[in-house]
């Protein structure tokens, strides 16, 4: 829903709805994963034939009922950011697919290439984690 929201007090133009709602949701998790635009698969799908998205993650926002898949747009459609996009997508299968150690080891050939990449640290972080807790569940004696 858009248009003016309000009392004869105070009205204000304004957008309401489940897409703004994951709009502001995803403009919130740029922090984290060190991007600057995050999209859903609608946004992908629309703009895909000019722009170049790679996965992100899956995430579920409070009020939707599903996972919602999140791309990063990573500029317009070019040769360098096509061959971006696919080299983290054969990291982002063994992420969603392998081992923690393996998925780890991907990760880790993928930031010797790209290093500083956002993405790919968030993901080696929470893997790291993933793959140490069972360590740290069993105290040593």
């Amino acid at each position: 829903m858009v248009g003016n929201v309000g009392s004869a007090d105070r009205m204000n133009y304004t957008a309401l709805g489940a897409t703004i709602n994951l709009a502001s949701r995803l403009e919130g998790l740029n922090k984290n994963y060190g991007t600057q635009v995050l999209v859903s698969a609608a946004v992908r799908a629309r703009a895909e034939h000019k722009f170049a998205f790679r996965s992100v993650d899956e995430i579920r926002p409070k009020g939707f009922a599903e996972a919602i898949t999140v791309y990063e747009l990573c500029g317009e459609r070019g040769d360098s950011e096509l061959t971006f996009c696919a080299c983290w997508e054969a990291v982002y299968a063994a992420i969603r697919g392998a081992e923690p150690a393996t998925a780890l080891l991907h990760i880790a050939d993928f930031l010797a290439e790209y290093p500083g990449d956002g993405v790919a640290q968030y993901h080696a972080e929470r893997l790291r984690d993933v793959f140490l807790q069972p360590l740290l569940d069993h105290p040593v004696h």
